[in-house]
């Protein structure tokens, strides 16, 4: 299954390295489209409906909550990528999936990655139950996931990516 992503940037340079870094390390990826400020990220999403955005905080026209409040439901998940580290509370509380300080690290995406296959938290019907990196490791998620949050993970509901 691919996983349909939009990188949305100002910076040319941050959405080249992005998909760098994307291409040399995660086959599954496939970046269906790219966008320069927060206006043409609004359209691109609302057209392409992407499982995943890489979003800038600060663009010209709407800013990366400008276009969050501009989408409408199915929302895809939200990754923040900026190089602005105090916006970090306010993405989480408007449901980021992350939020990634540039420069972005090759291990950043792969955690990124183990949340998104990780949609167990999202797409299933089982009810909320503690979960250990091994058991994540055995419904579908990557071992990045447990080892970048802790001994246990919530798990608001169970079913695999796939």
């Amino acid at each position: 299954m691919k996983l349909r992503v939009v990188v949305a940037d100002d910076e040319a340079l941050a959405r080249k390295e992005l998909r760098r870094l994307l291409a040399k390390g995660h086959p599954e990826v496939e970046i269906v489209g790219e966008a320069k400020d927060g206006d043409e990220a609004v359209v691109l999403i609302q057209r392409e409906a992407p499982d995943l955005v890489f979003l800038d905080i600060r663009m010209p026209g709407r800013d990366g909550f400008g276009v969050l409040d501009a989408l409408e439901p199915p929302m895809p998940e939200i990754v923040f990528s900026t190089a602005y580290d105090q916006f970090a509370v306010d993405a989480v509380r408007r449901g980021a999936l992350d939020y990634l300080l540039k420069p972005i690290a090759p291990e950043d995406l792969r955690a990124v990655e183990a949340m998104v296959n990780a949609r167990i938290l999202r797409n299933a019907d089982v009810s909320t139950r503690l979960m250990t990196p091994d058991n994540a490791i055995k419904a579908g998620a990557l071992a990045l996931f447990g080892e970048k949050y802790g001994d246990e993970v919530r798990v608001v509901s169970m079913g695999r990516a796939d």
